[in-house]
């Protein structure tokens, strides 16, 4: 108290004899102002000390704070410049120039007022949170990282250095998401972990982007990280039992389904997923299926009635079909037999092989063919058939390329037949268009020349080799529930034989298979 009652004391002495304050008896003055909230009183003792020191960093400084108080902020910038230019290390006025910039949002001139900060006091650990804040109002996310990281190595106990990083990490993954940088995104989501290892935002990222990827192992680890701390999140449960499906675990999808289905009530797709999920826990099938062939030159009917069952393993699936056919030439059976094996994830194979001593049938026949996915949808195959029928061996190169873009599924197959010295082609078009998640399709096929896949005139390929013949087939198939599959389609087929009127064919062939 003695000395603002000198400080009173000697204004009113120096008011009555005609005598004036000293620079720095006016700053004392001003800085007891301030302290009372009296702030034009202040900036007036500050204005009268300038024209007695103007020089006076301590009176510039104190100046440049009462014009901050006052809104005046282009004056306060000038005044605290002033003290710059000769004291470039105060630092009392480096931090008041670091807040008036970002109190301004002017956040990049408070990063370079950070950077000439930390030139002099490198070791200022609350400046360099400062900074790392800024970087990250400007969405700087790296530059943020690369001041932070560092310091919350330091103070691994200060959470709030803790949460700055996870969340510039999780920016900047969401940053390279919208550049379409998946493996960037998913680097920095991972990181995200190295500080919230429980943070369920970045395990759903991650698991979604391995689902992307179709790296399913991945998924699941991060999932089920992620549920292990949070039961019962859906966008991880979603993930999990998504992953398990694909890979094939019906089981554990069918759990993971219906812990999902408690979690989210409201969601009614889940019951069809469920019986879908269900369904492919069916190892078995057996297929009725039935060949109708109508001819306009005086033919009658002809048909090839079937049985077959079929048997799911890991990677194989195996298949056994009786036919019964009867003709005009006669009747008779044919046993056959196919294997499909899924090698890996691009490539897997399939095999037939049929047998009759009936003229409705070809004596021997035998299909292999290996396909292979390509990105972007596409798929090819190189394969080949060999038939005997009557007493004509013939060998049959196959190659196809087949694309599916959203429900669409085209395929275009060649035959290559050399018989008698000669080559003789055929082709296939096939369309698929899919409907109800993809289950349900219909069939657009067009052919041109006969092949050895066709069921109908295969017992006879040999002497329709020579023959101009098409096609054109239309059908659909239909699932029942999820355990009973229905299918028909319907074929024109027009041969044209040298000498002989040409011949209209009709194909009806139906199919039914049940699951279980």
């Amino acid at each position: 108290m003695l000395i603002p009652l000198f400080l009173t004391a000697a204004v009113l002495y120096a008011q009555n004899s005609g005598g004036s304050l000293s620079s720095d008896e006016l700053l004392q003055l001003a800085q007891r102002e301030t302290v009372n909230q009296h702030y034009n009183q202040a900036m007036s003792h500050c204005s009268a000390a300038l024209k007695l020191a103007p020089a006076d960093d301590d009176i510039h400084t104190l100046m440049g704070r009462l014009y901050v108080i006052k809104q005046q902020y282009a004056a306060a910038r000038e005044e605290w410049k002033q003290v710059l230019t000769r004291q470039p290390r105060n630092k009392d006025v480096l931090l008041y120039m670091i807040s008036l910039e970002a109190g301004c949002a002017n956040y990049a001139e408070a990063i370079v007022n950070c950077a000439i900060f930390l030139r002099y006091f490198p070791a200022d650990s609350l400046v360099m949170a400062k900074q790392a804040g800024l970087y990250m109002l400007q969405k700087q996310y790296s530059s943020a990282i690369a001041v932070a990281a560092p310091l919350q190595r330091r103070y691994t106990s200060d959470v709030r250095l803790t949460d700055l990083c996870a969340d510039a990490w999780w920016l900047l993954g969401k940053e390279c998401q919208a550049q379409n940088k998946p493996d960037s995104a998913m680097m920095c989501y991972r990181q995200v972990l190295q500080y919230h290892a429980t943070d369920t935002l970045a395990l759903v990222k991650l698991a979604g982007g391995f689902m992307a990827g179709k790296q399913y192992d991945s998924v699941l680890l991060y999932a089920q990280q992620g549920l292990q701390q949070w039961p019962g999140q859906v966008p991880l449960l979603r993930e999990k039992a998504v992953a398990l499906d694909n890979m094939g675990r019906y089981t554990e999808a069918v759990r993971a389904i219906m812990e999902w289905k408690q979690n989210e009530p409201g969601n009614k797709r889940l019951n069809d997923y469920l019986l879908q999920v269900k369904a492919k826990q069916y190892r078995n099938q057996l297929g009725v299926l039935h060949l109708q062939s109508f001819y306009n030159n005086g033919t009658r009917t002809a048909f090839i009635s079937s049985v077959q069952y079929l048997r799911r393993f890991k990677k194989v699936v195996l298949l056994g079909r009786v036919n019964y056919g009867d003709r005009q030439s006669g009747n008779g059976i044919q046993p056959e037999a196919e294997v499909y094996v899924n090698h890996d994830k691009q490539n897997y194979s399939w095999a037939w092989l049929g047998w009759s001593n009936s003229v409705v049938f070809p004596k021997y026949r035998a299909s292999y063919s290996w396909f292979h996915g390509f990105a972007k949808g596409w798929e090819g195959e190189l394969g080949f058939r060999y038939l005997k029928a009557d007493t004509i061996h013939t060998y049959t190169p196959v190659i196809s390329i087949a694309k599916s873009a959203g429900n669409y599924w085209g395929n275009l197959r060649g035959f290559f037949t050399r018989d008698a010295g000669k080559w003789y082609q055929s082709a296939v078009f096939t369309n698929r268009f899919y409907l109800r998640e993809a289950k349900d399709f219909l069939a657009v096929m067009l052919g041109i020349g006969v092949s050895p896949d066709d069921r109908s005139r295969n017992f006879q390929f040999g002497r329709l080799l020579g023959m101009t013949t098409t096609s054109a087939t239309l059908g659909y198939q239909k699932y029942l529930g999820v355990s009973s599959v229905i299918a028909a389609y319907a074929t024109w087929s027009h041969v044209q034989m040298t000498g002989i009127p040409a011949i209209n064919q009709y194909d009806i062939y139906v199919s039914f298979y049940q699951n279980f």
